[in-house]
Formats: C-alpha cells, sequence, structure tokens
C-alpha cells in the first residue's frame, strides 16, 4: 500500500488525504503493524454516510489532514454506514487494539479522537462542531504530548 495515496471517501463524496495516510477502513484497507509504529497519534474518526453533521466535518478533515501532511499521525475511519461497515470496523478495532475506545464511544458519530501511538490513551475527542484551528489546535497539542 502507498502511504501517500489519496482514498476516496466515497460515500460521503469528499477526497481525504491525511499526514502518513487517512486509512478507509470500511474499504478493505488494512494497518500493517509497521504502520502503527510510525505513528505517534492515531486519529479515529466515527462516521457514517448518513449522519449529517458528519458531513462538513469530513471535508474539514480533509483540510486539516492537509495541514498535517507528513507528519507521524495514522488516520482510521471507522464506518456506521450499515450493519456491514459496522462489523468490519468493530473487527479492526479488535485487532489494532482499539476495543475500548471502540466500547467507550457507543455510537456517537462525528467524533474524532486523538490517541497515543503507543499507549492507546485519548489525548483529546473533538466534537463535529469544531473549527479548522480548534482541530489543528488539538492536533497539534496531541503530537507535542504523545509519548510523555
Amino acid at each position: 500500500m502507498n502511504l501517500d495515496s489519496e482514498f476516496s471517501f466515497r460515500s460521503i463524496g469528499a477526497r481525504l488525504r491525511w499526514s502518513f495516510f487517512f486509512l478507509i477502513v470500511m474499504f478493505g484497507c488494512q494497518v500493517q503493524a509497521a504502520d502503527i509504529r510510525k505513528a505517534d497519534v492515531i486519529a479515529v474518526y466515527f462516521t457514517a454516510d448518513w449522519c449529517q453533521p458528519c458531513k462538513p466535518f469530513t471535508a474539514l478533515l480533509a483540510d486539516v489532514g492537509n495541514r498535517f501532511d507528513g507528519e507521524p499521525v495514522l488516520g482510521i475511519v471507522f464506518d456506521y454506514t450499515n450493519r456491514s461497515t459496522r462489523e468490519d470496523a468493530e473487527m479492526h478495532a479488535s485487532a489494532l487494539a482499539l476495543q475500548p475506545l471502540w466500547q467507550h464511544n457507543s455510537d456517537q458519530l462525528g467524533m474524532l479522537y486523538l490517541l497515543d501511538a503507543r499507549t492507546k490513551k485519548v489525548l483529546a475527542s473533538i466534537t463535529p462542531d469544531r473549527d479548522f484551528d480548534a482541530v489543528v489546535n488539538k492536533v497539534t497539542a496531541a503530537l507535542e504530548n504523545a509519548g510523555s
């Protein structure tokens, strides 16, 4: 997998590119252990194509991704659009040791969590009502605090 590829977030119609890469779990992209080791921060986004607040937030995240291009951030999208995508996302959450976050989120769509990649500790949670600067500030702080 080319780590600089753009993946189409087809269900929402936005183009996403994030830092290292933005992984779209619902389309079967696989995260390798080496990918996680390269990241300092894991950004986990819970969304669905029918989630109205998610649509503008997804577009905003594409812009945030451009701002942090080349930074050690691994982006993961968990798609709740239907039963199949939700089950696939839950399987990936378990495989990536993100099950506690999956259970904590309990179907709160539009949430973006920034995790320390090594400890999986939540460094920040971001709601879809945040603007560009607020999200950039949270990601910057997460990068500064990761590993401490």
